[in-house]
């Protein structure tokens, strides 16, 4: 091969190795582009994250100017715009059927709401020892459209019955079928709400519905 042979094939090699590198800073940018863009997708939604072997919790994906230690304080849609918070409400809804245990401690919670019991500590029993990540998604919905403190729900177990005293024979069990229809009540309520532009529709999801928190 003759020296201009070589140089020939020097720069063809050169050219190969700079096509490879532009290819590569390339490649870089749209993958950090696609990252950023499924980042942006996930802003003001819930999501689910292992928190041991066995368990789960849900979180909420907030911009950089959110203190999470404000995120739970009552009348949350009156201190976000009405798009975040609706996209955060409908990310909620979609974690129905999830009866993967969730990491959250059953518990009670000092109730704002004089019609509920608030000063009773719920016992566990065989039918309800752990919460469900589909129900610990609504408690979460109720915590962030109500006006004051658990004013919704002191504890997170539902009754097919009206708030008041507890009827244990009326008690939702683990993984109970009719949660499916409480999902379908929270659905109607956040339609009307998107329908009005408002979250001031004059009532909660479970209102006249014959089911609700204890």
């Amino acid at each position: 091969m003759s020296i201009k042979d070589d140089l020939n094939a020097t720069r063809e090699d050169s050219k190969t190795k700079n096509l490879k590198i532009v290819i590569a800073i390339g490649l870089f940018f749209f993958i950090s582009n696609i990252n950023a863009l499924g980042q942006d997708s996930l802003l003001y939604t819930f999501v689910k994250s292992k928190s041991t072997d066995s368990s789960y919790n849900l979180n909420p994906v907030l911009d950089s100017v959110c203190n999470l230690n404000e995120f739970y304080r009552p009348n949350f849609t009156k201190r976000y715009s009405f798009d975040e918070s609706m996209k955060l409400l409908k990310s909620l809804l979609e974690f129905e059927g999830d009866t993967s245990e969730c990491s959250v401690a059953l518990g009670t919670y000092p109730t704002s709401n004089p019609n509920r019991p608030g000063s009773c500590i719920y016992p566990l029993d065989s039918n309800y020892t752990t919460l469900t990540i589909e129900i610990q998604a609504l408690f979460l919905f109720n915590m962030l459209i109500e006006h004051k403190a658990f004013y919704i729900a002191c504890y997170p177990r539902l009754q097919a019955k009206k708030i008041g005293c507890i009827d244990h024979d009326k008690l939702f069990e683990m993984n109970d079928p009719r949660v499916k229809l409480i999902y379908s009540y929270y659905r109607t309520w956040l339609e009307k709400c998107e329908k009005k532009k408002s979250f001031d529709i004059g009532g909660y999801p479970l209102d006249e519905s014959g089911y609700s928190w204890l």
